[in-house]
Parts: C-alpha cells; structure tokens; sequence
C-alpha cells in the first residue's frame, strides 16, 4: 500500500523528532520504510518487513507512536521475523538453510497465525529489556498493551 501524503508528512516529522531526542539510528531506518496509519482499535502497530512496511495507529499521542516505532524497528534490527521463521522450520523437521519462497511463506503463516504466540510475547521481553529507557516504560504501561518486563506482576 503507498503512504498517502498525511503519512508521507507524519513520517517526516517523526524522523525529526527521532533525530532531535538523539534516535538518529531509529531515524534513518525509518527513512527505508512506508508508515501508514490505521484506525483499527485493536490494532497498535505492527511491521511487515518483506514490504518495507509499518502501520502504526492513528489515535495514539507522538510519543506513543515514536516507541511504536522504534519497538517494530527493534523486531526487525533483532532479527525476529527470520529467528522465528527458522526456528518454525526445524520444530517441523525442515533446514531453515533450505527453505525455498513457498515453504518460507509456509513457516511464516505457522508463526504468525496466532497473535498471542508466546515467542513473540519473548521477543517484546527482549524488546523491553534491551530498548526501552524508563520514559518508553511509562509509555508502554499507559497503553496496557505492549509487553514490559512488568508484563506478569500484575
């Protein structure tokens, strides 16, 4: 899906802000990818790396988005949509150095289809663990949504 002008626009003003708050790494990876926005409530955000693509939703605060963002980027600087992939591959008896387009696009839809697969609540562990300053903490727990090493002491 292309950005719409409003999306080309806010993904500007993000990469400034990123750059201006000392993100200028997150800034320049999100130069390589399409923001779009959504309406979805159940949605926070989310990325597509095979098109470039994160989605982010439109009723949440800057600040909100910002670490939205930087935590999609984090998915994908550690690797997690390829780590999973990989790991599905040998659970099910196949090479992951083998995997051809087909059985990649197999593997990738018994990861995830399901949401609430516990690898990928680990990945947000890490996520939180490695990304996140106190100020993304206080964020995150605002939202009710995202998991923080906080995650299970409610």
């Amino acid at each position: 899906m292309a950005m719409t002008e409003r999306e080309k626009l806010g993904r500007e003003i993000i990469i400034k802000s990123l750059r201006k708050e000392g993100y200028v790494t997150y800034s320049n990876l999100l130069s390589d990818f399409h923001l779009n926005f959504t309406k979805d409530p159940d949605v926070l955000g989310y990325m597509e790396p095979d098109r470039g693509t994160i989605t982010v939703n439109s009723s949440l605060d800057m600040d909100q988005i910002k670490v939205i963002i930087r935590h999609e980027i984090l998915h994908f600087y550690l690797k997690h949509h390829i780590r999973s992939i990989k790991k599905m591959a040998q659970l099910k008896g196949v090479d992951p150095d083998s995997l051809d387009d087909m059985t990649f696009r197999e593997m990738e839809e018994l990861v995830y289809g399901d949401p609430e697969r516990l690898d990928n609540i680990a990945k947000d562990f890490e996520i939180s663990n490695r990304g996140y300053t106190d100020k993304d903490k206080a964020i995150v727990r605002s939202m009710h949504a995202l998991v923080t090493e906080e995650h299970n002491e409610a």
